[in-house]
């Protein structure tokens, strides 16, 4: 049955696709599109250019009358610097981010506790889900007051985020091409982001763009430095000593010692550098723009792909695939996107504005379990 309806949905596409031409008013007016993607590491580093970067209509955010209204989501105007303003200056400002460091610290004390309880058992640990119950945990007090995971709210954060994921990871032919939008409504598509999306409300997730992006982008930036280190010895080991040099009295770690441990960073630079939380950021053109030489008309959805310019050979070396924290010291590169050739967190006015709540809790979370 999926067989025969995949042969029809091809069918009906290959047919639209001759017979469009045939229906459709002739322009005077020649474009010069581009043949395919290639390979430009940036096309400008003018904070201007990223005003007609909008990000991509996914489904998932428009659901109900609230489409579009998270700030992640929304197009650039009014309402998103308002958003946007709003957040900056009275959730993520520094002085915000250092008022939750007794949070972090309680914690990471729970977790640090749920390890040695475990070790002295000789019992297995499932990281990935220490992590994830961490990262909510954190989040979910800061946003909510209270942590989730006591309301029983670990298995549905769980559940959600598969289920978000599984929806990303799948592609939107109504997006691309918007008259064959009905060709998902054939799979169930339409009905999964529902079902998702009022789960994310009965889940208490109201604040779901803060929430999600903060609690998920940490528990993978943790398992991923944590999965590096173990691949390379070499370079645990370099950390350990770091931390044994920097922390001597403490039976655990604090933010303080952590800020001063140059190798920590370098080691989560890297990190983000080889597993960026997004690899791939969709956007959208909301005027029309020319790219080296070539015509990208308004509309025009554009994928950057993060991951493979963080990996590209001719800015990072012939060992690009390789982790190795030494190469940021010899440039000058932060979390903030101003260097193209390095951005975990995006670049211009639609990056993560809440980098500073996942790096904070990030260090301070490594140099304790390493």
């Amino acid at each position: 049955m999926e067989m025969m309806l995949i042969s029809v949905c091809l069918a009906i596409f290959l047919a639209f696709l001759f017979l469009k031409p045939l229906f459709t008013k002739t322009t005077t007016t020649k474009l010069n599109l581009p043949p395919s993607p290639w390979r430009r590491s940036e096309t400008s580093t003018s904070s201007a250019s990223t005003r007609t970067a909008l990000s991509i209509p996914l489904a998932f955010a428009m659901g109900h009358s609230c489409s579009f209204t998270l700030p992640a989501f929304s197009p650039y105007g009014e309402y998103w610097r308002q958003m946007k303003s709003i957040c900056v200056m009275n959730l993520l400002t520094n002085k915000t981010i250092r008022s939750f460091e007794d949070i972090r610290a309680e914690e990471i004390n729970v977790l640090m506790g749920k390890l040695e309880k475990a070790s002295s058992s000789y019992s297995p640990v499932n990281l990935s889900k220490l992590f994830i119950n961490l990262s909510n945990d954190f989040i979910t007090r800061v946003v909510l007051g209270k942590k989730y995971s006591t309301e029983g709210g670990e298995y549905i954060s769980q559940n959600v985020v598969r289920k978000f994921m599984e929806l990303v990871g799948t592609f939107p032919l109504g997006d691309f091409i918007p008259k064959l939008a009905w060709v998902e409504k054939i799979p169930g598509l339409d009905k999964k982001v529902e079902e998702v999306y009022k789960e994310f409300l009965l889940s208490c997730f109201f604040l779901e763009d803060m929430l999600f992006g903060a609690a998920t982008t940490t528990f993978a930036l943790l398992e991923w430095t944590m999965t590096e280190l173990m691949r390379h010895p070499e370079c645990m080991k370099k950390l350990k000593d770091e931390i044994h040099f920097v922390s001597t009295h403490n039976l655990y770690v604090t933010e303080q010692e952590a800020e001063k441990m140059s190798y920590l960073n370098l080691v989560i630079k890297e990190a983000l550098r080889l597993h960026p939380g997004v690899p791939i950021a969709p956007r959208q053109l909301s005027e029309d723009v020319k790219v080296h030489g070539y015509d990208i008309a308004a509309g025009t959805q554009v994928l950057i792909n993060i991951w493979a310019i963080q990996r590209d050979v001719s800015a990072w070396g012939q060992d690009a695939e390789e982790l190795r924290p030494g190469r940021h010291l010899d440039t000058v590169v932060d979390f903030q996107g101003q260097n193209l050739k390095f951005i975990p967190f995006g670049s211009g006015r639609r990056q993560c504005p809440g980098s500073g709540y996942v790096v904070a809790l990030v260090e301070v979370t490594l140099a304790n379990l390493v």
